[in-house]
């Protein structure tokens, strides 16, 4: 199992969203469609289908490289990406619950940016992270 790992910045976000796991998971895993739902996403594209290895590119003020590290259907999700000067592991949980489905994202950085412009950095990933579960959010529970 993929873990997040000590780093420069470590970030965490929680939230139940009050839907079916089917249904987050479908949003999850559909990449392409990830602008559709999520409005600081203005591109993403996964190569072949959502399975551990496979990689997939987007773009959120930043175009990023990322890679499927780990993938446990309905259960987890982990990522590894790369863009100028940052390399950052995203890690999502789903946890069934009586209110929902508790999701935890927690993300790493690291790189020789985050070194120059750690504040920065943080802040950007910081906000980046809650916009993406918000939006997970709002459109699991329409």
């Amino acid at each position: 199992m993929t873990e997040i790992k000590e780093a420069l910045i470590n970030i965490e976000a929680s939230d139940v969203i009050h839907s079916d796991i089917g249904v987050i998971w479908k949003l999850m895993r559909e990449i392409n469609r990830w602008p559709e739902w999520n409005k600081t996403i203005s591109f993403a594209q996964l190569e072949g289908v959502f399975v551990k290895g496979n990689p997939f590119k987007w773009t959120n003020g930043v175009n990023i490289k990322s890679t499927l590290e780990d993938v446990v259907i309905n259960k987890r999700i982990v990522w590894s990406s790369r863009s100028v000067g940052v390399k950052t592991t995203q890690c999502w949980d789903f946890k069934k619950t009586d209110d929902g489905i508790f999701v935890t994202v927690s993300q790493s950085a690291e790189g020789w940016l985050t070194k120059i412009a750690g504040a920065a950095i943080h802040k950007k990933l910081y906000k980046n992270l809650h916009d993406f579960l918000s939006s997970l959010k709002s459109a699991a529970e329409k």
